[in-house]
């Protein structure tokens, strides 16, 4: 809890202090949930042959808390907290969205000018409404196709490639 979040974070739950930080008028956070190193490279990979060169990257790695399972690492970076301040839901995803708008509110943000969402990653984006609104100032976007695909995959890495690249 007590490294620096500047000048890079170093664990998931420096990442919201990081993004304060930095804020000045807008910021969103994605995270792709389940997704390894091998999958970020093929993301990354699609992404910088997309024609309009809309994308650029500047990675930067950090620690997840272990067990790295998803309740755990999504919540450090929502709340900012380490693990043990949320243990009273450390199995559980569904407070992500009111922990993520209570600690930009508490870096005075409101609640009103900060938007979730998750469960995306399927079909058309038709959900994100929230971060092409003038009103958004923080956005949280959870993609957590990844993850589902994974824990479905039956041809392991390979199926799972061929999965992500559709």
């Amino acid at each position: 809890k007590n490294l620096p979040y500047l000048p890079e974070p170093i664990m998931v739950h420096h990442i919201p202090p990081y993004l304060a930080a930095k804020f000045q008028s807008k910021v969103a956070l994605v995270v792709l949930d389940g997704m390894n190193y091998a999958q970020w490279v093929q993301i990354r990979e699609a992404l910088q042959n997309d024609q309009d060169d809309r994308y650029e990257f500047h990675e930067q790695s950090v620690y997840a808390w272990a067990p790295t399972i998803t309740s755990i690492s999504r919540q450090a970076i929502f709340t900012g907290e380490i693990p043990m301040c949320f243990a009273g839901s450390i199995n559980s995803t569904a407070k992500e969205e009111s922990a993520w708008k209570l600690f930009w509110e508490n870096h005075n943000i409101m609640r009103l000018y900060t938007a979730y969402e998750k469960g995306l990653g399927r079909g058309a984006y038709t959900r994100l409404e929230s971060i092409h609104k003038d009103a958004t100032k923080v956005c949280g976007l959870v993609i957590d196709i990844i993850d589902r695909l994974m824990h479905n995959s039956l041809q392991g890495q390979q199926g799972l490639y061929g999965e992500l690249a559709l």
